[in-house]
Protein backbone atom coordinates (compact mmCIF):
# COMPACT_ATOMS: atom_id res chain seq x y z
CA UNK A 1 0.00 0.00 0.00
CA UNK A 2 2.86 2.35 -0.20
CA UNK A 3 3.05 5.27 -2.27
CA UNK A 4 3.81 8.51 -3.28
CA UNK A 5 2.13 11.85 -2.75
CA UNK A 6 0.61 13.46 -5.82
CA UNK A 7 1.22 16.98 -6.07
CA UNK A 8 -0.50 19.47 -7.94
CA UNK A 9 2.37 19.84 -10.34
CA UNK A 10 2.21 16.35 -10.97
CA UNK A 11 -1.27 15.76 -11.89
CA UNK A 12 -1.00 18.86 -13.74
CA UNK A 13 1.73 17.62 -16.20
CA UNK A 14 0.20 14.10 -16.06
CA UNK A 15 4.18 12.71 -16.02
CA UNK A 16 3.68 10.61 -12.96
CA UNK A 17 2.18 7.38 -11.35
CA UNK A 18 0.33 7.10 -8.24
CA UNK A 19 -0.99 3.71 -6.42
CA UNK A 20 -4.64 2.83 -5.73
CA UNK A 21 -4.79 3.21 -1.98
CA UNK A 22 -7.98 3.02 -2.40
CA UNK A 23 -8.17 -0.11 -4.41
CA UNK A 24 -5.19 -1.44 -2.92
CA UNK A 25 -6.85 -1.35 0.85
CA UNK A 26 -10.18 -3.01 -0.39
CA UNK A 27 -7.83 -5.59 -2.41
CA UNK A 28 -5.78 -6.69 0.73
CA UNK A 29 -9.41 -6.36 3.07
CA UNK A 30 -11.18 -9.07 0.66
CA UNK A 31 -8.22 -10.79 0.35
CA UNK A 32 -7.72 -11.47 4.75
CA UNK A 33 -11.63 -12.08 4.46
CA UNK A 34 -11.35 -14.61 2.44
CA UNK A 35 -8.79 -16.28 3.99
CA UNK A 36 -11.22 -16.30 7.14
CA UNK A 37 -10.63 -12.77 9.18
CA UNK A 38 -13.45 -12.01 10.63
CA UNK A 39 -12.60 -8.85 12.65
CA UNK A 40 -9.34 -6.64 10.74
CA UNK A 41 -7.46 -3.60 12.15
CA UNK A 42 -6.03 -1.52 10.27
CA UNK A 43 -2.84 0.86 11.60
CA UNK A 44 -1.80 3.78 9.69
CA UNK A 45 -0.88 7.56 10.77
CA UNK A 46 -3.81 9.53 10.38
CA UNK A 47 -0.80 12.58 8.48
CA UNK A 48 -0.26 9.63 6.42
CA UNK A 49 -3.93 9.40 5.34
CA UNK A 50 -4.45 12.58 5.20
CA UNK A 51 -1.93 13.18 2.73
CA UNK A 52 -3.26 10.64 0.26
CA UNK A 53 -7.30 11.62 0.98
CA UNK A 54 -8.36 9.47 3.09
CA UNK A 55 -8.25 6.54 1.07
CA UNK A 56 -6.91 3.94 3.04
CA UNK A 57 -9.22 4.50 6.01
CA UNK A 58 -12.35 4.95 3.72
CA UNK A 59 -11.66 1.79 1.70
CA UNK A 60 -10.94 0.15 5.18
CA UNK A 61 -14.57 1.77 6.69
CA UNK A 62 -16.34 0.64 3.06
CA UNK A 63 -15.59 -2.64 3.77
CA UNK A 64 -15.76 -2.95 7.56
CA UNK A 65 -19.27 -1.03 7.84
CA UNK A 66 -20.58 -4.05 6.24
CA UNK A 67 -19.46 -6.50 9.02
CA UNK A 68 -21.50 -6.94 11.99
CA UNK A 69 -21.32 -4.04 14.43
CA UNK A 70 -19.09 -6.45 17.05
CA UNK A 71 -16.23 -6.98 14.47
CA UNK A 72 -16.02 -3.44 13.25
CA UNK A 73 -12.71 -2.19 14.94
CA UNK A 74 -12.14 1.54 15.37
CA UNK A 75 -8.32 2.03 13.29
CA UNK A 76 -4.62 2.83 15.26
CA UNK A 77 -4.48 6.45 13.76
CA UNK A 78 -3.12 8.83 16.08
CA UNK A 79 0.34 8.49 17.81
CA UNK A 80 3.48 10.89 17.79
CA UNK A 81 5.27 9.47 14.95
CA UNK A 82 8.02 10.83 16.02
CA UNK A 83 8.07 8.75 18.95
CA UNK A 84 7.88 5.11 18.56
CA UNK A 85 7.67 4.38 22.28
CA UNK A 86 4.06 6.84 22.39
CA UNK A 87 3.33 4.28 19.12
CA UNK A 88 4.55 1.26 21.13
CA UNK A 89 2.09 2.47 23.68
CA UNK A 90 -0.88 3.07 21.93
CA UNK A 91 -0.36 -0.11 19.71
CA UNK A 92 -0.48 -2.31 23.05
CA UNK A 93 -3.84 -0.42 24.50
CA UNK A 94 -5.07 -0.86 21.00
CA UNK A 95 -4.49 -4.50 20.37
CA UNK A 96 -5.57 -5.80 24.33
CA UNK A 97 -8.83 -3.19 23.59
CA UNK A 98 -10.05 -4.52 19.80
CA UNK A 99 -7.94 -7.84 19.45
CA UNK A 100 -7.89 -7.98 15.54
CA UNK A 101 -7.31 -11.23 13.77
CA UNK A 102 -4.81 -9.11 11.15
CA UNK A 103 -3.75 -6.09 10.60
CA UNK A 104 -3.51 -4.14 7.63
CA UNK A 105 -0.54 -1.24 8.03
CA UNK A 106 2.09 0.61 5.41
CA UNK A 107 4.20 0.95 8.41
CA UNK A 108 7.69 -0.52 7.05
CA UNK A 109 8.71 -3.01 9.59
CA UNK A 110 5.75 -3.32 11.08
CA UNK A 111 5.47 -6.47 13.41
CA UNK A 112 3.33 -7.86 16.19
CA UNK A 113 6.37 -10.34 16.75
CA UNK A 114 9.00 -7.60 17.36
Amino acid sequence: MAGKRLTTEAVAFGNFTESDHFRGTRMALEKVRKAGARRPGLVVSKRYDDQIGGYISGAFWSVVSHLPEKDRIQPLMDWRETDPEDFLVHLIHWWAETKPDCILTNRKGFSPAN
